[in-house]
C-alpha cells in the first residue's frame, strides 16, 4: 500500500535567501580601468613566459624590469581601482561561497595538484634535481 506524501514543493521563502546572499557576495562588473590593469598584467606575464621559453628575446635587464613592472604595476593599479572607494579593513566579500573554497570542484583540483607536489618534494627528490647530502 502507497503511503500518502503531501507534493513537494520549494521554499520560495529559501530560495529568496540564497538568492540576496548570492547577490550580496557576486563580484562587481569590473571597470574600464581594471580591465586595462589586468590586462597589462597579462601582457607582462605572457611576456615573461615567452622569454623563458625563448631566451633569445630576453638577456637583458629592460625586458626582466619591463615584463616585472608590467605584473607587478598592472596588479596594483587593478587592485587600486577596485578597493579605493571602500571601508579600510579586511574585504573577505564572500570567499567562502566561491566554489573553491565551497569545496567545489576547483577546491579538489588545488587540493590534490599541493599534495602531490608536496609528494613529490619530500618522497622523490631525485625528481626535480635535489642533491643528496
Amino acid at each position: 500500500m502507497a503511503a500518502d506524501f503531501p507534493p513537494l514543493t520549494p521554499d520560495t521563502e529559501l530560495f529568496a535567501q540564497v538568492e540576496a546572499t548570492r547577490a550580496e557576495t557576486s563580484r562587481p562588473r569590473r571597470s574600464l580601468g581594471q580591465r586595462v590593469a589586468l590586462a597589462v598584467t597579462w601582457l607582462g606575464a605572457l611576456a615573461f613566459a615567452a622569454c623563458l621559453v625563448f631566451p633569445q628575446i630576453a638577456g637583458s635587464w629592460a625586458m626582466l624590469l619591463g615584463t616585472a613592472g608590467a605584473v607587478a604595476g598592472g596588479g596594483l593599479v587593478a587592485q587600486w581601482l577596485r578597493f579605493r572607494d571602500t571601508e579600510p579593513g579586511i574585504h573577505h566579500d564572500g570567499l567562502f561561497f566561491r566554489s573553491a573554497w565551497a569545496r567545489g570542484a576547483w577546491g579538489w583540483v588545488a587540493g590534490v595538484a599541493m599534495t602531490a607536489f608536496y609528494c613529490v618534494l619530500y618522497w622523490w627528490d631525485a625528481a626535480w634535481g635535489a642533491n643528496p647530502l
